[in-house]
């Protein structure tokens, strides 16, 4: 065979397997837009059945229901109805909304006692007795261990008198109106009731935390503590070290074991915060809206 008839055949052999490789790529397309009909043909008969089901069961259940409960599932009917969020949702969107105009009329008191707040601790953010007694230890490690434990104090405590006692010194009335409202909303959910539950304890607990005192007399009589411990000999060192780390926590948790205290008192754990998280989600999941659910979950927050 000459080269040209080859090189012919050649030809014809790869322009029948590109004609075939072509009609097999769209016998292929065409078989999954059957399939794709057929896929959305049975998802649309399964969710006719799956509401014409749900219908059935709400309806018998209907029928044996108390007249309270038949009444309740009218109302969530009607809400779904008209687009509206439930009761429960609405009730807690509600009560958000009120707390959150009464924290905007209040803003600029908050701001104004804040500043008072800092100005109380002002004298003793570099000196006093406190750091006079930290400045008199020799040892540069004990030292350093005492200072950082009195800085940490000192954060505690501005935290507590800028942010803390100010927003419950001036929404505190808002805070126990809107547990009252809650409370007074009949909420049948049970997740969203202990998300009602959990807001009520924080605003006991903050009746405890106004009057947690935090002032310069408090922080130089809690650096009494401070000592100066021998260092002369490598097994004294160590045994400073021991001597000091006890006392150097004893005054960086001054105010951070009170709160903690404050918290079991009133039954408050880190299950509230999750509790809170799943009642915002729920509520979305309900029909209420994202931006009242993630203030509803921080309406208390002290922050």
């Amino acid at each position: 065979m000459s080269p040209q008839r080859r090189r012919r055949s050649w030809t014809r052999l790869r322009n029948r397997a590109a004609w075939f490789k072509r009609r097999g790529t769209a016998a292929e397309a065409d078989s999954v837009r059957v399939r794709s009909t057929i896929s959305l043909a049975c998802a649309a008969v399964a969710l006719t059945f799956g509401w014409a089901l749900v219908a059935g069961t709400a309806h018998g259940a209907g029928a044996g229901a108390a007249p309270s409960d038949r009444a309740t599932a009218a109302e969530a009917v009607d809400d779904a109805a008209a687009g509206r969020p439930p009761h429960d949702v609405a009730a807690l969107e509600q009560a958000t909304g009120e707390l959150a105009r009464a924290k905007r009329a209040g803003a600029a008191k908050v701001d104004r006692l804040a500043r008072d707040g800092a100005a109380r601790l002002k004298p003793c953010w570099r000196r006093g007795p406190g750091w006079k007694r930290i400045r008199a230890v020799t040892h540069a490690s004990q030292r350093a261990r005492y200072a950082a434990a009195a800085r940490t104090l000192l954060a505690d405590m501005r935290t507590l008198l800028t942010v803390q006692q100010p927003l419950i010194a001036v929404h505190g009335d808002a805070y126990r109106r809107f547990v009252a409202r809650l409370r007074g909303a009949a909420i049948h959910d049970p997740l969203l009731g202990e998300a009602v539950a959990a807001q009520a304890r924080r605003v006991e607990a903050y009746r405890e935390v106004a009057r947690v005192k935090a002032s310069c007399a408090v922080f130089n009589r809690a650096l009494r503590v401070v000592r100066d411990f021998p260092t002369r000999t490598p097994q004294e060192i160590v045994r400073a070290d021991y001597r000091v780390s006890p006392r150097a926590r004893r005054i960086e948790r001054h105010v951070s074991n009170q709160l903690k205290r404050i918290d079991r008192r009133s039954g408050i754990g880190h299950r509230d915060a999750d509790t809170l998280a799943d009642a915002a989600q729920r509520m979305v999941a309900l029909g209420g809206s994202a931006g009242y659910a993630t203030a509803f979950q921080y309406a208390l927050s002290l922050r």
